[in-house]
């Protein structure tokens, strides 16, 4: 959906959604609520503590909001008619 210009604005919304619930989810597993670590990482980032991979991943949400924003800015230049979308 990102590479796709019709689509991109929903892509940028169901990614930032997306990155958003798992950081979520890492940090009520980082409190302790569930009693037990249910989740095992493979590949690059399996090294990472729970707290390392928090970060990770506010780091690619916060670009994945700047990508909405500067998304939805375009598109409203274009619906004002400043912008060819």
């Amino acid at each position: 959906m990102l590479l796709i210009p019709y689509f991109r604005y929903w892509g940028l919304v169901i990614s930032t959604w997306l990155m958003g619930s798992f950081s979520l989810y890492i940090g009520v597993v980082m409190t302790g609520m569930l009693g037990r670590i249910p989740y095992s990482c493979g590949g690059v980032i399996q090294s990472m503590s729970w707290s390392q991979h928090l970060l990770f991943n506010l780091f690619f949400l916060g670009i994945s909001f700047i990508g909405y924003l500067l998304e939805r800015r375009k598109r409203a230049k274009a619906q004002m008619g400043l912008f060819k979308a």
